[in-house]
């Protein structure tokens, strides 16, 4: 399937909420619901090392809750609750720094002109099965960020599994020097309403809704998401390498079992230069 639009999914920020309703063992639902916690049920052991980046809120006044999110702006996840029932809220925020600052470059692809970024990556592999290099960018924080392009589109629940598997995949070692990248600047919501129905004692998820932010420039990267759950009623030398395809963006820590936020950024989200001249 060719790529065609960017997604992006935060595992931390739904399991946060679910944690918060009841719990990790409580769950009933389809058969594709207790699927997707099956796959990912790691993921709740990993909130306690993510508690730095995690925030969450329980309130029955929609008012609260939108005034919550939009100080971390967020405004636009549509607050609604039934009288009586209690909204859960969480919000996921992680800002990494390069640990050199890379150089503005312009990337060109077609005829479109866009911003991107010069810099040397610790470390670059070829991955058993997959065809493209991964690049490996150290931080300033206790976070790596990998990059490598990707011209397949996965469901946005896909994406941790995926982002997963690329980084346990066998390496093969390259020289690299230098990695040209595109500047990023993602906002879009993501469907998670196949959460809607998922039961937990007398709690039943009537909607779910989720957004994820992206920021890729010269100095980091920051990743950010929004979950909202209401109501509750119950090899070869490589010189420079350009990005120039659709390309994941792997957020990763030592000791997690799944990336916490990973996104697929197609060349809508890339930022353009709108007055490029040579």
């Amino acid at each position: 399937m060719v790529v065609t639009k960017s997604s992006a999914f935060c595992l931390p920020g739904i399991f946060k909420c679910l944690e918060k309703i009841a719990g990790q063992h409580d769950w009933s639902g389809s058969s594709e619901q207790m699927a997707f916690l099956a796959r990912y049920e790691s993921a709740f052991a990993d909130l306690p090392d993510l508690e730095d980046h995690l925030e969450t809120i329980s309130s029955a006044d929609p008012d609260v809750l939108g005034s919550w999110f939009s100080q971390r702006g967020f405004t636009d996840l549509d607050i609604t609750l039934s009288p009586g029932c209690m909204g859960i809220g969480s919000f996921f925020n992680l800002h990494v720094e390069w640990r050199k600052t890379g150089i503005g470059v312009s990337i060109q692809l077609e005829e479109n002109f866009y911003h991107g970024v010069e810099l040397s990556p610790q470390s670059a592999f070829m991955l058993d099965g997959h065809d493209f290099p991964l690049f490996q960018l150290e931080t300033n924080q206790d976070w790596k960020v990998f990059l490598t392009e990707s011209d397949q589109q996965y469901p946005s629940r896909d994406l941790p599994a995926r982002g997963n598997e690329l980084l346990q995949k066998k390496r093969t070692a390259l020289a690299s020097t230098k990695l040209r990248f595109p500047m990023v600047e993602l906002d879009i919501h993501v469907d998670i309403d196949f959460l809607t129905g998922m039961k937990a004692h007398s709690n039943t998820i009537v909607t779910a809704k989720k957004k994820t932010k992206l920021r890729l420039d010269e100095k980091g990267a920051k990743a950010q998401a929004a979950v909202f759950m209401p109501p509750l009623c119950g090899g070869p030398r490589i010189y420079c390498y350009t990005i120039i395809r659709p390309f994941f963006v792997i957020f990763w820590k030592e000791g997690l079992d799944f990336p916490p936020f990973i996104a697929h950024v197609t060349p809508k989200h890339w930022i353009e230069e709108t007055d490029f001249s040579r």
